[in-house]
C-alpha cells in the first residue's frame, strides 16, 4: 500500500501532498511521483517538475506573461499577455510565433519541419523542411477563402526533379526584381525588373509583357 502524506508547513505557509513519508521543503503545492497528475487550474506562481504533468490541467497567468524555464538554459518559452504571442528564446515576441537563437557562425539551426526520415545538417542551414517523399513549401493567398481563387507559389523537390511553380490564378506570371529598397513590401514591383515569366511560358527580360521572344535592354 502506498503511503500518502498530507500536511502544512507553517514555516513558509505551504501545503504538500506526497506519496511518501517526506513532504518536500519549499513549493506551495508539491506532487511527488514520476507520473503525478494534477487536474485543475494553476493561476500563478512557479511550477517545478521532475516528472510528468498530465492533461486536464489549465495553466493560467492572472497577470503578466506566462514563462517556462528549464535547467541550464533559463527562460525557454514565453506566452505574452494581451497578445497571446509566443516567444521561443525571445522575451518580447512581436509575432504569433517568434523564434530567436543566439548566433554561432555556421550553425543556424533555428527550425526544422520533418516528416519521416531525417536530413543531414549542413553549415548555415537556418530552416529545414524535410519529408521522406517530395517535400513542398507552399505560399498561398486566400483572398476569398475558395480554393478556385487561391494564388499559390510552390517550391518542391523529389522524384529526381526540382520545381518552382505558380497556379493559373497568378494571372500576371512570375517576376524577378533586383536592387530593391530594404523597406519594400514583398508584393511591390519596386526595383529593377530583371526577368518575367508569363503564364503563357513566354520570357521577358526587362518587360512584363513578353511576346514569344522579347527582350529590352
Amino acid at each position: 500500500t502506498t503511503q500518502w502524506t498530507i500536511g502544512k508547513d507553517s514555516t513558509n505557509n505551504s501545503f504538500r501532498i506526497s506519496n511518501s513519508a517526506s513532504l518536500g521543503t519549499s513549493d506551495t503545492l508539491t506532487l511527488v511521483g514520476a507520473n503525478a497528475t494534477f487536474a485543475g487550474t494553476i493561476n500563478s506562481g512557479t511550477i517545478t517538475s521532475t516528472g510528468i504533468v498530465k492533461a486536464a490541467t489549465t495553466f493560467q497567468a492572472t497577470a503578466g506573461d506566462m514563462t517556462f524555464f528549464v535547467n541550464n538554459v533559463g527562460e525557454a518559452m514565453r506566452i505574452q499577455q494581451n497578445t497571446g504571442n509566443v516567444g521561443i528564446g525571445e522575451t518580447s515576441p512581436d509575432f504569433r510565433l517568434d523564434v530567436s537563437k543566439g548566433y554561432t557562425s555556421g550553425n543556424g539551426k533555428v527550425a526544422k519541419f520533418r516528416s519521416g526520415n531525417d536530413a543531414t545538417f549542413v553549415n548555415f542551414d537556418t530552416v529545414q523542411v524535410v519529408q521522406q517523399d517530395v517535400p513542398c513549401l507552399a505560399i498561398i493567398e486566400t483572398s476569398t477563402g475558395a480554393q478556385a481563387d487561391e494564388q499559390k507559389l510552390t517550391f518542391a523537390v523529389g522524384d529526381n526533379k526540382a520545381i518552382i511553380g505558380t497556379t493559373s490564378t497568378v494571372t500576371n506570371g512570375m517576376s524577378f526584381y533586383t536592387n530593391r529598397a530594404v523597406t519594400t513590401t514583398g508584393f511591390s514591383s519596386q526595383g529593377n525588373l530583371a526577368l518575367h515569366l508569363a503564364n503563357t511560358g513566354n520570357v521577358g527580360i526587362g518587360t512584363i509583357t513578353p511576346g514569344d521572344f522579347d527582350g529590352e535592354s
